[in-house]
């Protein structure tokens, strides 16, 4: 339907816009970005989901659950620290660290509460 209104001269038809095709570096660079998010969300819900269970068997304490993810807040709060001194300022944001510490300590209570992951 469309090649049929494209090929009409202009009457009172709808004429429907030509679109150019999408270049194959853009196709490429999407379903490349596309795997690459899969593949970090995956990891991402790994550690959560399996760490508790891996700690648990390992060490046989339900009140270590929480330590897989704890560890990888810690590992996160690692890495985007020095991050901060590239956005332009001589130093990281003091705020960014006191939150990150806040909720890492908060997950770390509840879990030695409640003796579960969070």
């Amino acid at each position: 339907m469309e090649h049929q209104a494209r090929s009409r001269v202009r009457t009172g038809a709808t004429v429907v816009a030509h679109r150019p095709p999408i270049p194959p570096a853009i196709k490429r660079n999407t379903l490349l970005l596309a795997v690459t998010q899969a593949f970090v969300g995956v990891g991402n819900q790994m550690v959560p989901a399996l760490g508790a269970m891996i700690v648990l068997q390992l060490l046989g304490s339900p009140a270590l659950a929480g330590i897989a993810t704890g560890t990888l807040g810690g590992c996160r709060f690692l890495v985007a620290y020095p991050i901060g001194a590239l956005h332009g300022s001589p130093r990281p944001t003091r705020g960014a660290g006191a939150g990150t510490a806040r909720a890492q300590s908060r997950d770390l209570w509840d879990t030695s509460r409640s003796g579960r992951a969070v």
